[in-house]
């Protein structure tokens, strides 16, 4: 048995850092789903993390209610009311596009930053522009990989005059 990815820990310390040296975020909340053990391992590393950096973390809610129903907007308008400069999401590509819709259809304007599980079709096809200014992590991004998404960013950046991004 191996690993042939990156770990949750590389993967927060990554995410942080760029949130950190990019954004100069002090603050982050975070919602989870319970019901994966990646997204509670995940939120567990990430907030201890942030806060090891001098990092704030305003809140942390289940994206489940007491009903075992999913609510997304209710945890998001409690985050969003503490100003923090980004919301942290560890979730899967199908939930991830679903949170962005809520938020922005609810006018909840907050910035995203979300796991590698974001790094999916699903993601950019469903959420679209919603997802202007929002991170995730990729274990798959370089400008040979012909992943459609990463070859519309690619051509955006050559347009833009900016360089090939490099790993973290």
């Amino acid at each position: 048995v191996f690993r042939a990815c990156f770990t949750n820990s590389a993967e927060a310390e990554g995410l942080i850092n760029f949130q950190m040296s990019s954004y100069g975020a002090e603050s982050c909340g975070i919602v989870y789903d319970p019901r994966y053990d990646f997204s509670v391992e995940l939120t567990n590393i990430f907030a201890d993390k942030f806060e090891e950096k001098g990092g704030r973390v305003v809140g942390v809610h289940s994206l489940i209610d007491d009903d075992g129903e999913k609510d997304y907007v209710t945890p998001l308008r409690a985050l969003a009311a503490e100003r923090p400069d980004f919301v942290f999401v560890p979730c899967y590509a199908i939930e991830a596009t679903e949170i962005i819709r809520s938020a922005r259809e609810n006018e909840i304007g907050i910035r995203f930053c979300g796991s590698d599980t974001w790094d999916n079709e699903l993601v950019f096809d469903g959420a679209g522009v919603r997802l202007i200014n929002t991170a995730f992590a990729s274990a798959l991004f370089e400008q040979a990989f012909s992943y459609r998404p990463f070859q519309t960013f690619f051509n955006a950046m050559e347009q833009a005059g900016m360089d090939n991004p490099d790993a973290q």
